[in-house]
C-alpha cells in the first residue's frame, strides 16, 4: 500500500524519482536535491503548485497514474492499465516476426514493456493485472534469447528488463494477499516455460515460506 504524504511532499518525492535523483519524503533532511527542490516547492502558491503538476501529468503517463491513484481517483474499474500492457506484449510478441528487426528493436521493445508493467501496478492490485504481467515475463523470456546471442552489440542486459518484471509480479502477488502455495505454483509454471534465467524466485522469497527451500535450486528460468 503506498504511503500517503502532504501534496507538496508527495510533488517533492514524485519530481526528484522522474529527473533521476529520488529522494522519499522522510530521507535524510541534509539530502541536498531534495532541499532544493523542497525550497522550491514552497515559493510556489497552491494554484501554481497545481497547474505545474497538471502540466507534467498530461505529459507522463506514469507520473498521470500516480497522481491519480493518490488523489484516490483511480479505481478497480480503470482498465486502462491492462489495455496499453496488454498491447505492448501483443507487439512484443511479434517483434522479431519479420525480417527486418533489428536488436535495438528488441531493447526498445523490451524497455516498453517495462515501462507499462510500472504504469499497471501504479493502479489497483488485481488478478487479471498479475496474469498479464506474466505474460509479459514470458515474452520477454523469448525475445531476452536475442539479446544474449548478440551480447557485443547490445546496449541493454536482458536483466535490466526481466528484473522490474519478476519484482512487479513479486509485488502484485504480495498486494493480493495470495497464499505461498499460490504463488509457488504460478512461479513454477513459470520456470517451467522460460528457456532462460528470466525469473529470479529469490524475489519472492519471503513471500514463499516453506516453499523457499524447496525452490531454492531453480533460482533461474
Amino acid at each position: 500500500m503506498r504511503r500517503i504524504f502532504p501534496f507538496r511532499e508527495w510533488v517533492i518525492a514524485e519530481f526528484s524519482d522522474f529527473s533521476g535523483a529520488a529522494t522519499p519524503p522522510d530521507a535524510a533532511p541534509g539530502a541536498p536535491k531534495h532541499a532544493r527542490y523542497l525550497q522550491a516547492v514552497q515559493r510556489l502558491s497552491p494554484r501554481q503548485l497545481a497547474e505545474l503538476v497538471a502540466r507534467h501529468a498530461a505529459r507522463d503517463r506514469l507520473f498521470a497514474t500516480l497522481l491519480l491513484s493518490e488523489a484516490g481517483m483511480l479505481g478497480a474499474a480503470d482498465t486502462s492499465g491492462l489495455a496499453d500492457l496488454r498491447t505492448a506484449v501483443r507487439d512484443a510478441s511479434t517483434v522479431t516476426a519479420g525480417s527486418k528487426w533489428q536488436i535495438s528493436d528488441v531493447e526498445t521493445t523490451g524497455h516498453r514493456l517495462a515501462a507499462e508493467v510500472e504504469i499497471l501496478c501504479a493502479h489497483p492490485a488485481t488478478p487479471a493485472a498479475l496474469d498479464l504481467v506474466e505474460e509479459a515475463i514470458l515474452v520477454w523470456d523469448d525475445l531476452s534469447g536475442h539479446l544474449r546471442d548478440a551480447y557485443d552489440i547490445t546496449r541493454t542486459e536482458p536483466q535490466e528488463i526481466a528484473e522490474p518484471l519478476v519484482g512487479a509480479h513479486r509485488d502484485l502477488c504480495e498486494r493480493l494477499d495470495l497464499a505461498s502455495d499460490e504463488i509457488a505454483q504460478r512461479l513454477y509454471r513459470l520456470l517451467a516455460r522460460c528457456h532462460y534465467d528470466t525469473v529470479d524466485v529469490d524475489i519472492h522469497a519471503d513471500l514463499l515460506a516453506e516453499h523457499a527451500v524447496g525452490m531454492a535450486g531453480t533460482a533461474g528460468c
